[in-house]
């Protein structure tokens, strides 16, 4: 965390340096200004003026455009303060052209719950441990067609899946229609959600010694992995797996298997997988 002072006031106050240090406030504002961002709507210098005043809690009462042309010293402390958000990117270049790429590892929900409407929605715990494998089939499925078409709907889509009123589970016959309703919620919150569980599922791909009860480990990287057949489908053919989990009955029909925890699926899937390349290993030898 950093603090900030500003000159004349006597005013000291904080200033996050990570993701995970920002308010529910401040990190919907950091989603909206991404949003536009991306949407070609404002540069990334305007992202990181905007969030200094929304991160400080201060009116903006310089014309930054005007400044600029001008020259104008007061200019200088905005500047070098906004560039306290550098840290919240990485910098990636593509094909010649250099990109700001959010920095976001951490897990934790910072949105928790909101309100729309008079009525209380509530989201996840960290790292997707409270959903259910359908819950995770629906959100990643909404997640990767907003990536692939940014329509917004599928953002509506994933605050459905993934955001529920209180004493009111998931139910996947809802959610088309609770998707409609929350048309209208802030557009920070909503990137915000896409950001988080963009954030959930690299790191459950990752996670190759995941902590079990007893002090057990599973590796759920093998479900990631990428097949050694280019036009093989990638991952672990989420649709598909719920079949066929259905069809052994594991966890009952395709409707409780969908209502099962995900990690409980997650780590089943795991250990079978694990065990199909030992049972083939050893008719090799």
């Amino acid at each position: 965390m950093h603090s900030i002072q500003i000159p004349g006031a006597g005013i000291i106050k904080a200033f996050p340096s990570t993701i995970s240090e920002c308010t529910q406030e401040q990190y919907t504002a950091f989603a909206k200004a991404n949003h536009a961002y991306l949407n070609g709507e404002i540069s990334f210098l305007e992202v990181k003026i905007t969030l200094l005043y929304d991160f400080l809690d201060m009116k903006r009462t310089i014309d930054i455009a005007k400044a600029l042309q001008e020259e104008d010293p007061a200019l200088d402390n905005i500047l070098q303060a906004s560039n306290l958000l550098e840290s919240f990117y990485t910098t990636q270049t593509i094909d010649g052209n250099t990109f700001q790429v959010i920095h976001n590892e951490d897990v934790a929900n910072p949105i928790p719950s909101f309100t729309f409407n008079n009525t209380v929605y509530y989201g996840p715990d960290p790292a997707l441990t409270s959903i259910t494998y359908g819950q995770y089939l629906e959100a990643n499925n909404a997640y990767h067609d907003y990536a692939s078409y940014k329509e917004e709907r599928y953002l509506d889509l994933l605050i459905a899946v993934l955001y529920q009123k209180k004493d009111n589970p998931f139910n996947t016959k809802t959610i088309d229609a609770i998707s409609i309703q929350l048309k209208n919620v802030d557009i920070g919150i909503k990137y915000g959600v896409f950001l988080f569980f963009g954030a959930c599922i690299k790191w459950i791909a990752i996670q190759n010694e995941l902590p079990m009860a007893g002090g057990a480990t599973v590796d759920l990287t093998v479900l990631f992995e990428k097949p050694k057949d280019e036009h093989a489908p990638k991952g672990i053919g989420m649709l598909k797996s719920l079949f066929d989990l259905a069809e052994t009955g594991v966890f009952g029909d395709i409707e409780a298997t969908g209502n099962t925890p995900l990690y409980t699926v997650l780590v089943f899937l795991a250990d079978k997988t694990i065990e199909a390349r030992k049972n083939k290993r050893n008719v090799k030898s």
